[in-house]
């Protein structure tokens, strides 16, 4: 826990001084998506390296593997791409993104 305080500080004074940066909500939208997305993509191959491990068996390591991709599909927001704007545009949608929330 001790190790995890310097990072959040870090994150909510690069959060303020974004704030007072950017041009439009879009543009810090932009850039802090940008700069979770880096740390993320350096931990997949370890996570995968992991799962091979883990799972020694061909049919399970498949299945691992599939859950992995369909759970970071779903945090990357590829499946809220292909929800019909109707469904996702209604004031009360579950499928509103939390951001426009």
């Amino acid at each position: 826990m001790k190790e995890t305080v310097p990072l959040l500080v870090l994150r909510a004074l690069a959060c303020v001084v974004g704030l007072r940066l950017a041009p439009s909500p879009q543009t810090l939208t932009q850039t802090l998506c940008f700069f979770r997305g880096i740390p993320a993509a350096l931990t997949i191959p370890s996570a995968l390296t992991l799962l091979v491990r883990l799972f020694p068996g061909e049919s399970e390591r498949a299945r691992a593997i599939g859950v992995f991709s369909g759970s970071g599909a779903l945090g990357n927001g590829e499946l809220f791409a292909r929800i019909p704007a109707p469904l996702r545009d209604k004031p009360d949608s579950p499928f509103k993104p939390q951001y426009l929330a």
